[in-house]
């Protein structure tokens, strides 16, 4: 984990946020300056600097987070 990691700083609270969902493995929060009607940002609990660099338990944790937002289509308004 790097220091300078806007998103490693909100997910330790450095940074304020909108949290929506959290749990031992990410959060989800409200973008601050959103670009569309919802703009939600998935952060996980462990840091990947890129995409190319994410594991196979990384893909696992991405699908969970896919599901968990299609079941929170309600409450967000999509």
């Amino acid at each position: 984990m790097t220091d300078e990691c806007v998103f490693c700083k909100i997910r330790k609270g450095e940074i304020p946020s909108s949290t929506l969902y959290k749990d031992d493995d990410f959060m989800i929060i409200k973008d601050i300056n959103p670009q569309a009607k919802v703009h939600l940002i998935a952060i996980p609990t462990s840091h990947v600097p890129y995409i190319d660099m994410m594991t196979e338990e990384g893909a696992v944790l991405l699908g969970k987070i896919m599901h968990k937002v299609s079941h929170m289509q309600e409450e967000l308004g999509i």
